[in-house]
């Protein structure tokens, strides 16, 4: 096919079942009642995935039947970041309507549009008749070239059940241990029962087909996170190291070029230049803690669903009533890391930090004014103004701007990072040279600068920041290496 994406294709479930001559899994019960033997249609049934020890129970897939039909969850992940108003509409938390101009759906009051509605079927009736626009943006076309090119794989009835062999119950200091797959699958299956017989079209029944829709995907999200890795299953799953908020990444040699060693950023030998998206995963505790109290602090509270945000059209602060889940969001470590995880998509990075209201409009957070050397953030614009004003300096309205995800994930991962040492290691390792501690050296966007950063928290005082992104500039996903690394680690 002349369109389809580099390397990406989807599965045909129901032709890979019959071919391979695949059981049913139909059994979230591990042991046959008052015995020690597996149940027979279970996840670790003999009879499925062959006798324990045996090399077939280490290649033997089984599956589990849905009782509905459902996005592939290749799909639903790839509309999910591409527009959040679809999840929203089959999670049944958000009204829309049908644009039949458009070819799209559009948010709606249902208190004013009557043809306004919501749920899983309802997106689904609509689904394949979505025109999908590209972009300037390679990975959002590569998304839709994957649905044009497999129209007839869009959906799934029947999953895949890995091998047992693969995530075989343990006993540990006499615990029996599982791997967390399994309880994914029998949270899928007692989901799926939980349709009835040919009524999974129902509308009744939306909240159940988008809990099995979930549970798909939470499953493939489990098992692309398992075979990553630079020699996928073995090395992602067990070669892994149980180290906690370990983190792996590809290599790279730094850019050695700065105007002298005293300049902040030069790479010194003792420093790793550590991500900004790697960084965060790795110090996410702190991460997260410096997110609410430099950001979040003072601004919104458990107690009320008011909050100030700004318009993004008039730059005022006023106050907003905000639901329930952007509060959550914002507040909870979960919904903090979901704010973190969703920096690995490229298309977000430089999108405006926003609040949803109730009016579904999207605010702002914070404003930056970008002076070059100085950064400024603020929240209540004519205060600034009158503040930048008074020491003399001229206000230039065409500095200022929305805080984007970027900085604000960079300012919070860059206090985070302070004097902190981690430990580089290359696998396999081969001797004394593929491990070595080492101090992170932040970095951001390449190329990216420094600043005196005059946040809102903060004070009259300024902070000195090395490398700070810049707008629009590619974002490293590197780990940069000292030159004088690369040889002891057989880096190229």
């Amino acid at each position: 096919m002349p369109n389809q994406p580099f390397n990406v294709a989807l599965m045909d479930v129901n032709k890979f079942i019959e071919e391979e001559q695949l059981k049913e899994v139909s059994s979230p019960l591990i042991r046959e009642p008052s015995s020690n033997n597996f149940q027979q249609q279970g996840l670790f049934s003999e009879s499925i995935f062959g006798e324990i020890g045996s090399p077939t129970r280490m290649t033997r897939f089984g599956y589990i039947n849905l009782n509905c039909q459902v996005l592939h969850p290749l799909i639903f992940q790839n509309i999910k970041t591409m527009k959040s108003l679809y999840v929203e509409i089959m999670a049944s938390k958000t009204y829309a309507v049908w644009n039949e101009e458009q070819k799209d759906f559009e948010r709606a009051d249902v208190d004013v549009r009557l043809d306004a509605d919501t749920g899983y079927m309802f997106f689904m009736n609509h689904f394949k008749e979505i025109e999908w626009r590209k972009n300037t943006s390679m990975r959002r076309d590569d998304k839709i070239d994957l649905m044009i090119n497999f129209p007839d794989l869009l959906f799934i009835d029947k999953i895949p059940v890995l091998p047992a062999g693969i995530r075989d119950i343990r006993i540990n200091d006499g615990k029996q241990e599982k791997d967390q797959v399994n309880n994914l699958y029998m949270s899928l299956m007692n989901n799926a029962k939980a349709m009835p017989p040919n009524a999974s079209t129902r509308p009744i029944y939306d909240s159940v087909h988008y809990a099995v829709q979930r549970k798909v995907n939470e499953i493939y999200l489990y098992i692309v996170d398992m075979m990553t890795g630079k020699k996928g299953f073995l090395e992602g799953k067990y070669g892994a190291r149980a180290i906690a908020l370990g983190t792996r990444n590809v290599i790279a040699s730094s850019n050695m070029a700065a105007l002298s060693p005293d300049d902040p950023q030069y790479h010194k030998v003792d420093e790793t230049k550590v991500p900004l998206y790697q960084a965060a995963k790795a110090l996410q505790p702190l991460v997260i803690y410096n997110i609410k109290q430099f950001f979040y602090a003072g601004i919104i509270n458990q107690s009320s669903d008011q909050i100030a945000l700004i318009d993004p059209d008039t730059f005022v602060l006023s106050y907003q009533t905000i639901s329930e889940d952007a509060k959550d969001r914002m507040l909870s470590s979960e919904g903090i890391g979901e704010f973190i995880e969703e920096f690995h998509d490229a298309d977000v990075r430089f999108q405006p930090v926003t609040v949803k209201a109730a009016d579904n409009k999207d605010y702002y957070l914070l404003l930056v004014y970008d002076d070059g050397d100085k950064i400024f953030t603020t929240r209540d614009l004519e205060t600034f103004k009158k503040k930048f004003e008074s020491i003399g300096r001229p206000f230039d309205r065409a500095k200022l701007r929305p805080m984007t995800r970027c900085e604000m994930l960079y300012i919070a991962t860059w206090f985070a990072s302070l004097d902190k040492t981690g430990t580089v290691t290359r696998y396999p390792v081969t001797d004394a040279g593929s491990v070595y501690p080492s101090k992170i050296h932040l970095i951001s966007t390449i190329p990216a600068r420094a600043v005196l950063m005059m946040h809102m928290n903060m004070g009259d005082w300024g902070v000195p920041i090395p490398e700070y992104p810049i707008i629009g500039a590619n974002v490293c996903d590197a780990l940069l290496l000292h030159p004088s690394r690369l040889g002891p680690l057989g880096g190229d």
